[in-house]
């Protein structure tokens, strides 16, 4: 069984199969050293032929090219481009040709990584179980993912793997540098626990509350993780040690980006790009371009049906004002009697008036909409009114009722009219 050598001096060790199926975490404030030790952890993970998959948000895993063949997805020294509906691709990927992969998340914008996060988790989990190819995924920052509050998309998908990724031959390494923000339930999960240096008193007392509740007697390791140097750790690990041990932490054999930028950068020169990197871009470039093809002619069918939904609400809204305009035409459809409508040009001056009926029915209905604002503008004015004339503005709105209650009923003044017209057409 392949050996995971974490301490300088070589006494402190994991197997690959321990993290296998296993969910570990990597506690620590920044700056601690806490992305070297997951970074060790990979490069003899990667040695020894394993599988793995690295989520990057802060892009200081492309280093592991330096030494190992590693593809990288996205970001500044990517070998294959990223798009943010290739999640699940990925996983596939992954597990089907057993790669060492780092997906770096810098170039993402942070709404679309949980999205992007959990079509993955959810391929590597769920497809995982049809191959079963042992795989590590290691997520840094692993707090913007599954909070202890809140519930991105993500979240659900990794605590999957966390919690049921063993039957899938899936272990999981939660990095994060905010003990007191991410999800208890995860941390309560993981069988390996590894803390470096912590400072903050809701980090600390996270730690503290979890050996209470699961080991009570080494409560007093809290004590010693705010003076920890970045090259010490503490590994609580119960199914393999008895105690919690200190160790230093032991060297990288990559360069480590992850240092705070100063004047003096040293550039790392990548390996030239694989016969398999190669394929894996043009596959996935392939892939882009088909998923982008696909997503235009979604975005102009839809395009497309809400243009189709607004000329129906159109012609629906058509069809109802010609509704309205026969039930109009109906009720003053003019009864004339039949012998009236023998007489040359009665026809033809009833149509008219029936034409004028109806321009004067829309004109009092016009009037009362007005006076209704104008009604309602006043009342406002009245309400805002500080040390105006009441008695002006009273004396208005009054005119304003006593103008609207004779235009209440537009038919009144029509249904004169009418009879007014066909006594003269009689005669």
């Amino acid at each position: 069984m392949t050996e995971i050598i974490l301490s300088a001096d070589g006494e402190v060790r994991l197997s690959a199969g321990d993290l296998a199926g296993k969910g570990e975490a990597i506690l620590a404030t920044r700056g601690a050293g806490k992305s070297w030790l997951a970074a060790v952890q990979a490069e003899q993970l990667i040695e020894a032929g394993y599988p793995i998959l690295i989520l990057d948000v802060v892009g200081e895993y492309w280093s592991l090219k330096a030494k190992y063949p590693v593809i990288v997805f996205g970001g500044q020294h990517a070998d294959v481009p990223l798009d943010p509906h290739i999640g699940g691709e990925i996983a596939k990927a992954v597990l089907d040709r057993k790669l060492q992969a780092v997906v770096d998340l810098t170039g993402m914008r942070r709404a679309d990584q949980p999205f992007f996060i959990a079509d993955l988790a959810a391929e590597l989990y769920e497809y995982g179980l049809q191959v079963k190819t042992p795989c590590w995924l290691l997520i840094e920052e692993a707090q913007n993912f599954i909070p202890q509050v809140g519930n991105p998309p993500c979240k659900r998908p990794i605590l999957d793997i966390v919690e049921m990724g063993r039957h899938a031959g899936l272990g999981v390494c939660l990095v994060s540098h905010r003990s007191a923000t991410i999800d208890k339930t995860a941390l309560g999960l993981c069988d390996i626990l590894v803390f470096k240096r912590l400072t903050l008193p809701h980090d600390l007392q996270v730690v503290r509350d979890f050996f209470r509740g699961r080991d009570p007697k080494f409560v007093d390791v809290v004590k010693e993780l705010p003076a920890l140097g970045n090259d010490e750790a503490i590994l609580y690990y119960p199914l393999r040690l008895e105690a919690p041990v200190k160790f230093k932490v032991a060297e990288r054999k990559t360069p480590h980006v992850a240092e705070t930028p100063t004047l003096k950068i040293k550039e790392v020169a990548a390996p030239e790009i694989s016969a398999v990197s190669r394929e894996l871009t043009e596959y996935f470039q392939r892939f882009i371009r088909e998923k982008v093809v696909r997503r235009d002619e979604v975005a102009e069918l839809r395009a497309r049906l809400e243009e189709l939904q607004r000329e129906l609400e159109e012609k629906d809204r058509r069809i109802e004002q010609l509704e309205h305009d026969l039930e109009l035409a109906q009720r003053f459809r003019i009864e004339v009697p039949p012998e009236l409508l023998k007489v040359p040009g009665v026809n033809e001056k009833l149509e008219k008036l029936e034409e004028r009926i109806m321009d004067l029915y829309a004109a009092q209905v016009e009037k009362a909409k007005r006076l209704e604002e104008e009604n309602r503008a006043l009342k406002r004015q009245l309400e805002m009114a500080g040390k105006a004339d009441f008695s002006a503005l009273a004396e208005k709105l009054e005119a304003l009722n006593r103008e609207m209650q004779r235009s209440r009923d537009p038919l009144a003044s029509l249904s004169e009219s009418l009879s007014s017209a066909v006594e003269k057409a009689s005669k």
